[in-house]
């Protein structure tokens, strides 16, 4: 009986010893397979190994990173999505505004997560991360499995030199497509390879990783270290974050959590780029696609549509999508590719318009200064009556800045001013930045109050964010924006601190008793405005930099030179006032109450840059 008990025993034993022995083999079977799945954020649930997560966080770890001892669960944060990067629709009009206008103050519903995206959209998201090692480009497909178990990010650059340096990887040959975009990136410091040579190019880009990518883009502009992240253990990574954070190019997880690590899709890198573009105070127009027309970026969350339908209308993805899914991870190299094609937007974008300013002391002093040239007066009314329009709806004001010459019908009628006020509200803020009453790089509060469509303000902040003036200034002249606009009105006291300080540009007008009762302006009024803006041009010169690349009613018209302009629309009052900068340039300011008045503002324009042009 004992030898019968003991023969049991032995066997039971053995029995144990072989699960052990096949738990031991399952175990090492999981964690090669994790090497498989390291660009799926949801490796838990792809392997079902709650050691998985402990081993892709090691893979993705930076490898300056000192904090070696992660916490428990930490992983399982940084599969959650990331943060809303950018707001809805920047610019007016499309099929986006619905959801956001049906909001009270058109910002995402509470019941949204705190990344803006909802948890339906999570679950398709996971369900798509799962099998990204088979939808990515083939040759990332291909090659993803051959890297080593060590797809930590780059190394930080801590050199702050900025010399132009060729750089040759091993793993990146003339053949490859994005040759030319990692050297481009690598030369000029964007993008840097690992210490051993390589530069990985299907390696996952992280949020740290892209973060330092735009901050070393941007010139690596120093803001501190002072961050409430305490998950930033990288000193380059806290500077970029810093200065990312405080420029609302990017946001945390939460206070206290930036999640570095996290991998990005496309659609964050794209949002975040969008982000980045409107802080370098780049034209986001135009934007010539519709992304509800594809059938991949259709897809897209409504946060990030705007920013695809920029991306490629300038051509920084492709159109049909070929290659880029949104809800993919992106490559190192696929970013490489993504940065070199924004590079030439801000290249092109730098081409400044130069604008020339005639001396004073080489104007002709001619006997029609000051009088109103009846013979161009004469053929403008004509023009308005052949076409069909009341003249006791339309007031204009133009002078020959080279010679005087003026000429004006119903100069003193008032209308409603519509946008056009917010030129001489420009004006202010830059005579008080020049004078050193203010900096450009101030602040001012995004209050609640401060809401009005029209413009990307209300869609790239939200309440309680500090947003610098020069950008408002940017986004109300460019885009005519109404929120930006009344921040800067509000802080200048209001319509009446604003009327009183604007008052200086007229001595004709007595802007404040004109508009005591509303935003009230004349033609007379606009064009002392431009005259003033034209004869102080040095001083103006971001100004009408703006003005020059924003869109107006003369636009569309048949004057093609240089024309630095402001329109504004409102219940039937159509305006459009600017300055030509022809071979005779003028100043030229036409307001109407009549809808739909484009082509005769336009005519107008026309008659007069003939008539100007002819009398040289």
């Amino acid at each position: 009986m004992v030898k019968k008990v003991s023969v049991l025993v032995l066997f039971c034993l053995n029995c144990l010893i072989c699960i052990g022995f096949a738990d031991v083999m399952v175990a090492d079977d999981v964690q090669s397979e994790m090497v498989e799945v390291v660009v799926s954020d949801k490796v838990m649930e792809a392997t079902g190994s709650s050691k998985g997560t402990k081993v892709r966080g090691e893979m993705i770890k930076p490898v300056e990173s000192t904090d070696d001892k992660r916490k428990n669960g930490e992983d399982d944060e940084e599969s959650t999505s990331s943060k809303s990067d950018v707001s809805d629709d920047v610019l007016d009009g499309s099929e986006d505004k619905t959801k956001n206008e049906s909001e009270d103050d058109g910002h995402a519903q509470e019941d949204t997560p705190e990344d803006g995206i909802s948890e339906e959209g999570d679950e398709q998201a996971e369900q798509e991360e799962k099998a990204e090692g088979e939808n990515e480009l083939t040759e990332e497909s291909e090659d993803a499995s051959e890297e080593s178990d060590d797809l930590a990010p780059e190394e930080v650059e801590t050199d702050t030199s900025d010399e132009v340096v060729d750089v040759e990887f091993i793993d990146v040959t003339a053949g490859d497509w994005f040759y030319n975009s990692v050297k481009n990136c690598s030369k000029h410091r964007v993008l840097k390879g690992y210490g051993d040579g390589y530069f990985k190019p299907y390696a996952p880009v992280s949020r740290e990783m892209f973060v330092l990518a735009l901050w070393q883009l941007d010139g690596r502009k120093d803001e501190g270290e002072g961050t409430t992240f305490d998950d930033l253990t990288n000193k380059w990574s806290r500077k970029a974050v810093v200065w990312a954070q405080n420029n609302s190019i990017i946001n945390g997880i939460s206070d206290t959590c930036f999640m570095p690590n996290k991998l990005m899709t496309l659609e964050e890198i794209i949002a975040v780029l969008y982000r980045y573009t409107a802080y370098k105070e780049i034209s986001l127009m135009p934007m010539n696609f519709n992304v509800n027309s594809s059938p991949v970026y259709s897809n897209t969350y409504t946060y990030s549509k705007s920013a695809f339908n920029w991306a490629v209308t300038h051509r920084i993805i492709s159109r049909d999508g070929s290659s880029f899914d949104p809800k993919t991870r992106v490559s190192r190299a696929k970013l490489a590719y993504i940065l070199s094609r924004w590079q030439e937007i801000e290249i092109n974008e730098n081409k400044e318009l130069e604008f020339e300013k005639i001396g004073f002391d080489k104007l002709i002093a001619l006997k029609s200064v000051g009088q109103n040239n009846t013979e161009l007066r004469d053929e403008v009314l004509s023009y308005i009556e052949r076409s069909g329009y009341s003249r006791w709806r339309i007031s204009y004001f133009s002078e020959n800045m080279a010679t005087g010459d003026q000429s004006y019908y119903a100069k003193d009628r008032v209308f409603v001013a519509a946008s056009t006020y917010k030129l001489p509200l420009a004006m202010v803020y830059y005579d008080m930045a020049n004078d050193g009453v203010i900096s450009l790089d101030d602040t001012y509060i995004y209050m609640k109050g401060d809401l009005e469509y029209g413009g990307p303000t209300p869609k790239l902040f939200r309440y309680g964010s500090k947003i610098k003036i020069r950008t408002l200034l940017h986004n109300m002249i460019l885009y005519s924006d109404n929120t930006a606009a009344r921040i800067l009105y509000r802080n200048l006291g209001g319509r009446h601190g604003f009327h009183k300080k604007a008052n200086k540009y007229s001595d004709k007008v007595d802007y404040y008793r004109m508009s005591i009762h509303g935003n009230y302006i004349n033609a007379q009024f606009s064009h002392d405005c431009l005259k003033y803006l034209y004869t102080h041009g040095e001083k103006y010169q971001t100004l009408l930099s703006d003005m020059s690349k924003a869109w107006g009613y003369f636009s569309s018209g048949r004057v093609h030179e240089k024309i630095a302009q402001k329109w504004g629309y409102y219940r039937g009052n159509q305006h459009n006032i600017g300055i030509v900068y022809a071979d005779m340039p003028y100043t030229i300011s036409i307001h109407t109450t009549k809808t739909e008045s484009i082509k005769l503002i336009n005519g107008i324009n026309k008659i007069i840059y003939d008539y100007y042009q002819r009398k040289q």
